[in-house]
């Protein structure tokens, strides 16, 4: 008895099928399924189907937390499988098996869906006959382990155990019996009716009680029970009552007459896994008899099959093949049995086919058919076009220290090189030919493409860098010029001629070149820097930051004074988390390596570098202190006017957690940095000096008048704008040329330098004190008040009375002596209201204070 799958359509389970548009959203479709109690819809496409979402696609999207407001088509199950309704009811049946689905949707002509045939529609309408009836359950059913749950388990639990296990349905087991079973179409419905997986059990939503059949249970009493109970599965239990296994339509459909199922596993499984690794492609076709329009329906296809014809199941051979040339070829193989090699034209490419026709030992169908393409377009065109190719052209390109390359506009296939491509690359000749240029260049694909459309249409030369791959997987720079070319008795075929140039040392050099430049942008930089600079600290501070640049984590600074030799101070930079909280409050380093004396210092006493490249495995210095992180570092010295020790005004220790960082590269960029900084450094220090002995009287460092005159005319004005106070001090010593006449100019200018040091002590930051002339002085005190003033000039006066000092005598012994001063106070704007008239009273008042007996202050 023959049975087609028209007959199917005779079923309203068949035809009653849910269709659903591509772009509804999920979660509507989800609720659609739910409503009309489906287990699955067609999705349509410009009305044709494209895929199917099932109750496993909706669960596994809920358990993966996906968003349900995308259209269907992103979840549904693609591509779609079909069969044509003329077309044989086992072919139905061999394309649910072997593509593990269980779902078939019946196409006419023109692949429009008619209906839909699931395992349990296939039950109903495939004679009973047609199952063994001295098979049963125990003979079919597979020993693995029952996936079960209990009725208190929560439903998320569950839904995690069937997309876990990819099952159907749970059987619900309490006290080793099943009381229950909840399966995808349940969720389905919670799911649709949002109801709260997490917090809901099983026990209210189960399906109990159960339909349940023994081991001894016939294939046809258990098909006839799932058909009475509208059921698709029925729950197997052992003479205890004790749940062992599960039955679904799926296992009676695979278990068809001739156990369909073994006949599949034991002949074809392992064949096909090694025919879908094949490059080339391989067809599996049906025959049900010379003169049945099912025979060379596809039934299955490998992936290269796939690739290159796109999705077959289901259409017929002559869908590829001419019904000319399969004619031939079926009659030839239900002859022989097999073809080899056979030549023939697929559209514009030409295949070699070889066939094999294997029959059918169950006699369900006459036999199979394996058919295997191999495409010999390329090498069947290539013969020809090479034999083009005259040998003297040949010659002269292999004669060519630069590569040259042909290949096809088109397709890209390599057609010529010379021999420099084959040196160069390390490939043979043969390798090449026909090789895809884009195997050989490592640039994007999308840019080539780019300009080989501007030299074939712009008739446009390229000129550029490309980088090649050399069979061993090594990279090649090359500068390439490429054009379009047209071979002799060819001229419609367009090809691209490039010739390349090795310039892999052309770009070491380069990149050498770029590295020095960069060198000497930074140093320019860093020298622009350093002459825009002002203060000595902010020269340090420039050279501190380009270190950085370089690299360097850690930088810890000793400053020292070269005329003490002396440490006046030491930190470390831009690292506050490595201070720790002295005993006083301050904030110092733990692991200073000198505190003081910088004698002590490696770099100092050799005038050089110490460098310590592995901490770990070299000696460096045994007063360093170094911490658990650091791999290396370097000690550089920096001398201003020499190598000596009296001479150096800084130490730095640069510190890396990297080992081998301080590489000879790194030392000689910071080498070259310090050189630069050092004539800065000088240079800041000589404006600094020569700045103060312009400003400053040299016997007393007091400043001088010009100095005096500049800062009070400045004071003066912003006590002005500010409407502060501005007091002024005139005073000298009292009797200085008797002191001089007495005692000689060696002991005047001792006393001036005293008086110095007491006005020093005795005066703030902000005041400023200058030398008038001779033996007068002068200071000024920005925002003070004239008590203030009066009460400074009495502490310097008192103090300066009361100051024994030695001066040398004639006969070489030293004698104590002392002085006095008189003092004239004048404030702004309680004295005067303009800056000379301001002077002249505090001078005014300086030679009242003379008269009045001297020693004296007077500022009324």
């Amino acid at each position: 008895m023959q049975y087609n799958v028209e007959i199917a359509l005779g079923s309203k389970e068949v035809t009653d099928f849910l269709k659903v548009e591509s772009h509804i959203p999920t979660i509507e479709v989800i609720n659609i399924m739910s409503s009309l109690n489906k287990d699955y819809a067609i999705v349509l496409e410009n009305q044709k189907p494209i895929g199917i979402f099932s109750e496993s696609d909706a669960l596994r999207i809920k358990y993966e937390d996906k968003d349900l407001n995308v259209s269907v088509k992103e979840y549904a199950s693609k591509p779609i499988i079909s069969v044509k309704k003329n077309h044989n009811l086992f072919e139905a049946i061999n394309l649910m098996i072997e593509n593990d689905i269980s779902k078939l949707v019946i196409v006419d002509h023109e692949d429009l869906a008619l209906g839909v045939i699931t395992q349990k529609s296939l039950i109903k309408i495939i004679d009973q006959e047609m199952l063994r009836r001295n098979k049963y359950v125990k003979d079919i059913i597979k020993p693995k382990e029952l996936i079960t749950v209990s009725p208190l388990d929560i439903l998320d639990e569950a839904l995690k155990k069937l997309t876990k296990y990819k099952i159907k349905a749970l059987v619900v087991v309490e006290k080793e019996e099943a009381v229950g079973i909840i399966t995808q179409k349940d969720f389905l419905k919670l799911i649709s009716n949002d109801v709260d997986l997490k917090n809901n059990i099983i026990r209210d939503y189960m399906k109990s009680p159960v339909i349940t059949c023994t081991l001894d249970t016939s294939l046809v009493l258990a098909s006839k029970m799932m058909n009475d109970f509208n059921i698709r599965r029925l729950i197997v239990i052992d003479e205890l009552r004790k749940p062992i296994g599960v039955i679904t339509q799926g296992d009676i459909i695979r278990n068809l007459e001739g156990n369909y199922e073994d006949y599949i596993e034991k002949k074809l499984k392992n064949i096909r896994q090694m025919l879908d690794i094949m490059q080339d492609p391989v067809l599996e076709l049906m025959d049900v008899g010379p003169y049945n329009e099912s025979s060379g329906v596809i039934i299955w296809q490998n992936s290269s099959a796939k690739n290159t014809f796109g999705g077959l199941l289901g259409k017929h051979i002559t869908d590829i093949i001419d019904k000319y040339t399969w004619s031939m070829l079926y009659e030839n193989l239900r002859s022989n049995k097999s073809i080899n090699y056979e030549p023939i034209f697929l559209n514009e490419n030409i295949y070699q086919v070889s066939c094999v026709y294997l029959e059918d030992d169950y006699k369900i169908i006459s036999g199979r058919i394996k058919v295997l393409f191999k495409n010999i377009t390329k090498i069947y065109k290539s013969d020809l076009e090479l034999r083009r190719i005259n040998r003297q052209y040949q010659s002269i390109l292999d004669a060519m220290d630069d590569m040259v390359i042909i290949y096809d506009a088109k397709d890209y296939t390599i057609k010529i090189t010379n021999r420099a491509v084959s040196e160069k690359l390390g490939y043979d000749v043969d390798e090449l030919t026909n090789k895809n240029f884009f195997d050989i260049v490592l640039n994007s694909e999308n840019v080539i493409k780019h300009f080989i459309e501007r030299i074939i249409i712009e008739n446009k030369k390229v000129v550029g860098r490309r980088v090649y791959i050399k069979k061993n997987g090594e990279l090649l720079p090359v500068h390439v010029v490429a054009t379009k070319v047209y071979f002799e008795n060819h001229t419609k075929k367009e090809h691209i001629l490039v010739v390349a140039r090795d310039i892999s040392k052309e770009l070491i050099i380069e990149e050498k070149l770029k590295k020095t430049n960069k060198q000497l942008n930074m140093l320019y930089s860093f020298i622009t820097d350093l002459s825009k600079a002002h203060e000595e600290d902010e020269v340090y501070e420039i050279l501190i930051h380009y270190l950085r640049k370089l690299g360097i984590e850690y930088i810890h600074m000793y400053k020292l004074n070269p005329s003490l030799n002396r440490i006046t101070s030491s930190y470390l930079l831009k690292a506050e988390n490595l201070y720790l909280e002295h005993k006083n409050g301050s904030l110092v380093w733990e692991d200073d390596c000198l505190e003081q004396d910088p004698s002590f210092c490696k770099v100092i006493k050799s005038g050089t570098n110490l460098v310590v490249s592995n901490v770990a495995t070299e000696y460096g210095c045994p007063r360093a202190k170094i911490g658990k992180d650091t791999k290396s570092y370097m000690c550089v010295p920096i001398f201003v006017g020499g190598g000596y020790i009296t001479n150096a005004t800084a130490i730095l220790s640069l510190i890396s957690t990297k080992q081998d960082f301080f590489d000879e590269q790194i030392k000689l960029k910071i080498n070259k940095l310090v050189e630069a900084f050092v004539p800065f450094l000088s240079n800041i220090r000589l404006i600094r000096i020569n700045r103060e002995l312009s400003i400053r009287d040299p016997l007393t460092d007091a400043y001088n008048r010009r100095f005096l005159d500049e800062i009070l005319n400045k004071e003066f004005q912003k006590a002005i704008r500010l409407k502060s106070k501005l007091s002024f001090i005139m005073f000298d010593v009292d009797s200085f040329k008797a002191f001089n006449d007495k005692y000689g100019h060696k002991a005047g200018d001792i006393a001036l330098q005293v008086l110095s040091n007491v006005v020093r002590e005795k005066i703030r930051a902000s005041d400023v004190f200058a030398r008038y002339g001779g033996e007068e002085f002068a200071i000024v005190l920005p925002e003070t008040s004239k008590k203030d003033a009066i009460d400074i000039a009495n502490r310097i006066r008192t103090s300066l009375s009361n100051k024994i000092f030695e001066i040398p005598s004639t006969d070489g012994a030293y004698k104590t002596v002392s002085i006095s001063a008189s003092f004239g106070v004048a404030t702004f704007n309680d004295d005067a209201n303009d800056l000379e008239g301001l002077m002249k009273i505090s001078d005014e008042r300086l030679y009242k204070a003379k008269k009045l007996g001297k020693n004296k202050v007077i500022g009324e």
